[in-house]
Parts: structure tokens; sequence; C-alpha cells
């Protein structure tokens, strides 16, 4: 027993009365940690904290893809395929929790913020692979700056900080909206022309645009965030 006061459903103790062992709360998940009960706080952390079946509930995890792209990658739908692949494998090998995870791009006609959540008055924690913040809220993803760079890929490893390593396909601005150069104009279909690239190492406007537009003849990665 933990000693946390809540005990394990599936551990039973049979006596003429109780002992040191009894406790009058049998909703603990884990009996082996006094930290993780009905009355903990969830963390990032992988693990459900509160018990309440639901892993880092109230958080929403980002990352940059370990995979390199070129510009003319297939457009939003390949792109969305290739962050919910990547998340998957991640969720299988614990450093990702299960979750749809869709690509922070924009088109001539779609802007990213709407394409990753799907309320953006959310206020869910924005995190990291390792749990670092990202953001307090969506609100503070696309109000020009974040709290941390989204520079860890979905396996927890470190993007290099040499370029063009950490470039990022994202035709998006630091507020979410489209901006031009985006392979082929709208839909990063053909690998030809410039895409504007954000720098995953950067937590200030440039994570996401950057006065520097890449050839699509190129290779970057990708933003993914979880819906």
């Amino acid at each position: 027993m933990d000693t946390d006061t809540f005990g394990d459903p599936a551990t039973e103790v049979i006596g003429d009365q109780p002992d040191d062992t009894y406790v009058t709360n049998n909703t603990d998940c884990d009996d082996t940690r006094a930290d993780i009960n009905p009355n903990a706080t969830e963390t990032a952390d992988l693990v459900d904290n509160d018990c309440d079946g639901n892993i880092d509930n109230g958080f929403k995890y980002a990352f940059a893809t370990s995979t390199l792209h070129f510009g003319g990658f297939g457009g939003l739908a390949v792109a969305d395929a290739i962050c919910q692949n990547l998340a998957n494998i991640a969720t299988s090998t614990l450093t990702l929790p299960a979750g749809t995870y869709a690509a922070w791009l924009s088109t001539s006609n779609i802007d990213a913020k709407f394409r990753v959540t799907d309320d953006q008055s959310n206020t869910n924690t924005y995190v990291r692979t390792d749990g670092v913040f990202v953001a307090n809220s969506f609100g503070d993803i696309i109000d020009g700056a974040l709290q941390s760079s989204i520079s860890l890929d979905e396996t927890g490893a470190n993007i290099s900080g040499v370029s063009p390593n950490y470039y990022v396909w994202t035709g998006t601005d630091q507020f979410g909206l489209r901006e031009p150069d985006m392979c082929t104009g709208d839909n990063w279909s053909i690998s030809s022309g410039f895409g504007r690239i954000g720098w995953a190492v950067s937590s200030d406007s440039q994570w996401t645009s950057t006065a520097t537009i890449w050839a699509c003849t190129e290779q970057a990665r990708l933003y993914c965030f979880q819906k």
C-alpha cells in the first residue's frame, strides 16, 4: 500500500476487524505510488495521475517531425497523415499520448489555426514530448510567440541547432494565418518554387514565420499538434 489513503479495488484483505492497512476508499488506480490517486493533480507525464481514466487530460502535445520532407509532400491530408502515423508510433513507445494529430500548415484558403484545434478558446496547456510548456492555452499559441520552442520530435529527441535541420514547412504567420510561398502557391503539392518556413529552435515569431523562404526542392520538417 502506498499510504495515500486510497486503496486498490483489486486488493482485498479479510480479517475480524480493520487494521492499519484499511482504507475507506478503493478508487486508487496505482496502489504502489502515493502521487497517483483520485485527489492528485494531473501532470504532463503520460500517466493518469488523478485516476479518471484519461492520460494527461488538460494537456495537448506538439512536436516537430523526426522526418524531413520535400516541399511538394502532397498537401494537407498527406501532412496530417504523416503527423498521425508518427504520433501513433510514439504512442506505442510511450513518448506521446494517443489522440488525433494535425499538421500546422496553411494553404491559400485555409489558415493553420483552424486546422489544429476544434476549439480555439480551449485552455489546454500545450507541451512538448518532454512535458515542457509550449503555450498556456491555444490563444497563447497564436499571440505572436511561444513559451518554449517546439524543438523536440515525437520520440523526444532534440532538433539539431544546425540549419537547415531545424527548418519547418508552415506557410503560416505567428497569428496562425496563411502567408504566401507554399510550394506551387497554394497546396504544397509540387516541389517547385519556395515555401515559408519556421525555425523549430525559436520561441519568438520565427518559430512559424521567418524572413527565409526555402526552396521546395529542399527538405524540411512539419509541426504536429494534438487536436
